[in-house]
């Protein structure tokens, strides 16, 4: 019995989105631990406009992978796109770099405990600000 499977890594191109983002939807979407987390997408077809916009974009960057079973199926894929510090992204009624974002940044404020797993929150630290 031969158990041993073949497969090819290719560029992702124009032909290969909407097999790759159905991929996806079935997977990733739903499974990955962030998404479930924050119940960012629930299964269905149109779960996540917003994810569908942001991954059907950057597929197309040249910098994105797909891999192919001997059938002729995508399996696997990795989405990769090119990322400026000074690019500009719309936010609300404004434009900001993503360094702008960064530094405006409200997300949690946290020190590690004693213990490693454990965190706690500190509102007197600003994102990306360690604690002295």
């Amino acid at each position: 019995m031969d158990t041993e499977r073949s497969y090819t890594i290719d560029p992702v191109n124009e032909k290969d989105v909407e097999e790759i983002m159905n991929l996806l939807r079935r997977t990733f979407y739903v499974e990955e631990p962030m998404n479930a987390a924050v119940g960012l997408c629930s299964e269905g077809a149109d779960a996540c406009p917003d994810l569908d916009e942001y991954c059907s974009s950057a597929m197309l960057s040249g910098l994105s992978f797909k891999v192919v079973s001997d059938e002729g199926q995508i399996v696997s894929v990795i989405i990769s796109g090119d990322y400026h510090p000074t690019q500009k992204l719309q936010t609300g009624q404004e434009e900001e770099s993503i360094d702008e974002i960064d530094r405006g940044a409200e997300g949690p404020k946290l020190e590690s405990g004693r213990d490693r797993n454990r965190y706690k929150k500190r509102p007197d630290l600003r994102a990306g600000q360690r604690p002295t």
